[in-house]
């Protein structure tokens, strides 16, 4: 049996990670041969998969300092199936980034929207790397209503490194979209251009003025894009209104309930702990960053205060 090993890894060495098939087909000759008994196809793979190296050959390149070095195999990525569409909130949340410059100076919005509701967040940043992602997204899931489970991004460094570990430490699975292909993240992309029409095309100047108050505005026009303004998509509603259609037994618990109260009092038996529109203190959030503009008889003279400090406040 060792001389068949060392025949299977000549074998292997000499057609480069040859299969199991292909080697038993120039084995058996070999042992009839020498009057061996030849290894199965079954017996060759465990053999090769009992290696300590698999007896696999890796090409060697050398580095532009002229140092030979392994080439690895590169991850397979996952991509999103094609014909894919979410069938909850939170399934799958696309997200991208929008550069905009003036002269020197660039500024970026980074921008998140679940697919099946259209609920939509986003924030300018002065500059865009993984740790700002990272620390958006952590930020801006406290003011999502229910959990999240996907999300989709284009290959940009800013999705790669912290932003990408962050979402493995959640246990939510990062798709990524082929390059050059933004109709794989459509949804997103279309919010960038309803984002840029109706809102940053208004305050560009704003932007590279003053990011806060740049911010503070988007946050209010937020409120009304989630809040007041209808979507053809979801049949001229709005995406608070279609996320309490979809989920009739929170109903009452997202706005009639006190926020210390309202974890007991639903009734309404849960998925997972992050359902019925998040834990407490998420619940706390949304439960006044809606009530706020859901009653017409309500006095809005702090309405402005209580978008910052729900909206923006929460993720800078």
């Amino acid at each position: 049996m060792t001389t068949s090993l060392k025949e299977i890894r000549r074998l292997r060495t000499e057609l480069p990670n040859l299969g199991k098939e292909q080697i038993f087909v120039r084995l058996k000759p070999w042992c009839e041969a020498r009057h061996f008994t030849c290894p199965s196809t079954s017996t060759i793979g465990r053999i090769i998969a009992g290696a300590h190296d698999k007896m696999r050959m890796i090409p060697v390149r050398l580095s532009a300092r002229g140092k030979a070095r392994l080439i690895k195999k590169r991850s397979v990525k996952p991509r999103r199936p094609k014909q894919y569409r979410p069938v909850k909130t939170g399934e799958l949340i696309g997200m991208d980034a929008i550069e905009l410059r003036m002269g020197d100076l660039r500024r970026y919005i980074i921008t998140m929207i679940d697919e099946h509701s259209d609920y939509a967040l986003a924030l300018a940043v002065p500059s865009l790397n993984s740790d700002i992602t990272s620390h958006f997204f952590s930020k801006a899931t406290k003011l999502f209503p229910v959990a999240i489970r996907q999300v989709v991004t284009d290959n940009g460094k800013e999705f790669l490194g912290n932003f990408d570990k962050t979402l493995q430490e959640a246990s939510i699975k990062h798709i990524w979209t082929y390059p050059y292909t933004p109709k794989m993240n459509a949804t997103c992309e279309r919010f960038n251009r309803t984002l840029r029409e109706q809102f940053i095309e208004f305050n560009e100047l704003l932007l590279f003025e003053d990011l806060n108050l740049f911010n503070q505005r988007m946050a209010e026009y937020l409120v009304l894009y989630n809040s007041k303004r209808p979507h053809k998509s979801l049949e001229l509603m709005t995406p608070v209104d279609y996320i309490l259609r979809e989920s009739k037994n929170c109903n009452m618990w997202w706005t009639h309930t006190s926020p210390v109260n309202a974890k007991q009092k639903c009734h309404h038996r849960c998925e997972t702990e992050m359902s019925c529109f998040g834990s407490e203190n998420a619940f706390d959030r949304l439960a006044i960053y809606f009530r706020a503009f859901s009653f017409p008889n309500r006095n809005h003279e702090n309405d402005n205060f209580l978008v910052y400090n729900l909206v923006y406040k929460a993720i800078a």
